[in-house]
């Protein structure tokens, strides 16, 4: 039995709860959707009674008011949960129309080596100042922009996570957004700076901590040094990580096994994160040319085979004329030579047609008559 007057906000409730029974990690953004902007807009409702007209109402208000269509298509799959749901339960009969913007293109933006350490001087020169602890900042940036982890898990790397015999750290399956837990080996500078950090990690174990309080943000401190370094602030830590997937195709590691390191689950957005710079496509460019001039290297060869044959034959032949000229009484070889540079222009040029042998036969006569 559906139930006829039931509401949006009824249905909305349901995707709460699956949020919750399910400890999906977006719970809370889904909450900010349905409290702030579904339910005032559509939650009094009912849904039985809810047109595509009403969902594109909602969706000319949010862009008036100034939202992102990429926020406005979270809100609408949160919305399209909620009718799934209620068909489910047997709550409602039918479900609307719900067309969702297209989605862009997926975002660009990393940083080069030159670039990174530039950011990492400036940090480390700020030094620890009250509000401004650059090498906090510095290496934490550190570690993503080697790990490719994202923000919240970095800022939340514990001693626990860390093997130091191994020299591993591995990220529990509950900090990680797909469940999955995730190992990184600990190298080279990232040793040193883990190492460093061990031996002053808070009491609650956070390596990157504030007077052994946690670190909440970033955000300022960051867009600061970016600016005086002169690149790039939006999605910075974010474009740390398109970062390290890009060293790692660049390093000619495996794509499988750069997945491990990032934690990507699937090749295409692996791929999404891995930035095509001007450098690789400059470098794919040169392959085709190394690739092509062998062959336009060999096919002039074959020509100049050619060529000199036919030099060859001319000058068998020529020596042949000279023996005769001066069996005839002629002067040297070397005059028989320079007689026929001289009779080129009055000599009259024979027909490609007939041959070397017919011209040399002509020469030949000449000297006879």
């Amino acid at each position: 039995m559906t139930h006829v007057g039931v509401k949006v906000s009824e249905l909305l409730a349901l995707v709460q709860r699956d949020y919750s029974i399910n400890g999906k990690r977006s719970k809370y953004n889904v909450d900010l959707y349905i409290n702030n902007q579904l339910i005032p807009a559509l939650g009094a409702r009912v849904a039985n009674h809810v047109r595509k007209s009403h969902v594109e109402h909602y969706k000319a208000q949010r862009k008036a008011k100034g939202a992102s269509e990429v926020t406005i298509n979270r809100e609408l799959a949160v919305l399209k949960r909620a009718f799934n749901l209620g068909i489910e339960d047997e709550l409602i009969e039918r479900k609307p129309t719900i067309k969702l913007f297209t989605e862009p293109e997926p975002r660009e933006g990393h940083y080069e080596h030159d670039e990174f350490n530039r950011f990492q001087d400036i940090a480390r020169a700020l030094g620890a100042r009250q509000n401004y602890d650059g090498p906090l900042v510095a290496d934490i940036v550190l570690f993503g922009y080697y790990s490719g982890w994202r923000l919240r898990e970095c800022l939340g790397l514990h001693k626990d996570w860390i093997r130091v015999k191994d020299r591993v750290v591995i990220l529990p399956a509950s900090k990680h957004k797909t469940k999955r837990p995730k190992v990184y080996p600990l190298e080279g500078k990232v040793w040193e700076m883990v190492e460093r950090r061990l031996a002053a990690a808070a009491p609650s174990g956070l390596l990157f901590h504030r007077r052994n309080r946690p670190v909440k943000s970033i955000r300022r401190i960051c867009m600061t040094i970016c600016c005086t370094a002169k690149i790039n602030s939006e999605h910075f830590f974010h474009n740390l990580r398109r970062s390290c997937t890009t060293n790692l195709d660049r390093a000619g590691v495996e794509q499988s096994t750069g997945m491990k390191i990032t934690g990507h689950t699937t090749s295409k957005v692996y791929e999404n994160y891995n930035q095509h710079s001007i450098e690789r496509l400059r470098l794919a460019v040169r392959k085709v040319e190394e690739y092509l001039e062998p062959r336009e290297q060999e096919e002039p060869s074959k020509a100049t085979t050619e060529i000199s044959t036919q030099e060859k034959q001319l000058r068998d032949q020529t020596k042949k004329a000279t023996e005769m000229a001066e069996r005839a009484g002629f002067e040297p070889a070397n005059r028989v030579s320079d007689y026929l540079i001289s009779s080129q222009v009055d000599a009259p040029k024979p027909l490609e047609s007939e041959g070397i042998l017919v011209g040399v036969g002509r020469f030949i006569r000449r000297f006879w008559k």
